[in-house]
């Protein structure tokens, strides 16, 4: 005969059975627990994470701001320089004075027109607004053609030195309004960051 609870009249079950549901009850709470430990260890790795994400962003728009007032104080230096560059070769003295052959002085800014913050931090450039990124990068990538049309333009003779200049004028004028739209927008997004 099987032992159970209760001798006088009802069957409450074996204590096998009871010591079953016990186990059955721990292991509940024991899986109730462990699932509610669970769920607030992965809430508060997610609020580690988003909080981390928040200082990288953060980081990287400060780092953005700094880049533009970098670049933005470069490309108005640039923009100086192919307008001084531009009176040098200008329809009228300045294009008589180059054809005769008095272009060192064009030569040399030509030479040195550069935007090398930009080279510098080519690797940054995602970081900023993509607008801004590719007139930039545009903007750089211009130098190097107006620069092989100008030293062309100072060792070529006649009519073609003619035609070059023309070329170096077009390309130089086509530059600073470039120049002028990224000073344009970089004010624009350094306001915008600021708001």
């Amino acid at each position: 005969m099987t032992p159970t609870l209760g001798g006088s009249g009802g069957n409450l079950g074996s204590i096998a059975d009871w010591l079953g549901v016990l186990v059955n009850l721990f292991v509940g709470i024991s899986v109730f627990w462990l699932s509610r430990r669970t769920y607030e260890l992965t809430q508060q790795a997610s609020h580690r994470e988003s909080k981390a994400q928040a200082m990288d962003d953060e980081e990287q728009y400060i780092e953005g701001q700094l880049l533009l007032i970098l670049f933005l104080a470069e490309v108005n230096h640039l923009k100086l320089e192919l307008c001084r560059a531009g009176l040098l070769i200008a329809e009228g003295e300045g294009r008589a004075k180059f054809v005769a052959g008095n272009h060192a002085q064009f030569a040399k800014i030509m030479s040195e027109l550069e935007l090398e913050s930009i080279s510098k931090k080519q690797g940054r450039l995602h970081i900023l607004p993509r607008d801004q990124a590719r007139l930039l990068v545009s903007l750089h990538g211009s130098l190097l053609p107006l620069k092989q049309i100008a030293l062309r333009a100072t060792v070529a003779t006649g009519q073609d030195r003619i035609e070059k200049i023309k070329n170096a004028e077009m390309l130089i004028h086509g530059l600073v309004e470039a120049a002028e739209k990224a000073e344009r927008i970089c004010i624009e997004a350094l306001q915008g960051m600021r708001d």
